[in-house]
């Protein structure tokens, strides 16, 4: 099945890896991808070495396979984006180097043809 994804304004954390999911990628010329630093919320919880190791190790996991997924749908881009650069500090991607990292394939402005489904994704 073919799925175009259009960002038509901005895709970031791990809305990336659904974005990168899809067959044809396109990006609005004003459009931006946001890679942050991951974050780990304890709660009201109990902060017990074995839970902050667990944390971690969850953390680092979950970033080897963010990476190796960026990886495998940017292949054979211009530049590689290094995603783990973004481990410390937010990294803001426009639409110009989105191409060149090979993030999205082509610049388009987002238009839906009648009677397309149309998701939209807010958090």
């Amino acid at each position: 099945m073919n799925v175009t994804a259009t960002n038509a304004g901005s895709v970031e954390s791990a809305a990336v890896i659904v974005y990168l999911g899809a067959t044809q990628r396109l990006v609005s010329a004003n459009a931006r991808f946001v890679f942050h630093p991951w974050t780990w919320d304890f709660g009201a919880g109990g902060r017990y070495i074995p839970v902050i190791r667990e944390a971690l190790h969850t953390l680092e996991a979950d970033m080897a396979r963010y990476v190796s997924v960026v990886a495998e749908a940017t292949k054979g881009a211009k530049t590689p984006f290094d995603v783990k650069s973004s481990e410390t500090v937010a990294k803001v991607i426009d639409a110009k180097m989105s191409i060149e990292h090979g993030i999205a394939h082509a610049i388009k402005d987002s238009v839906t043809p009648p009677g397309s489904v149309l998701w939209w994704v807010n958090h």
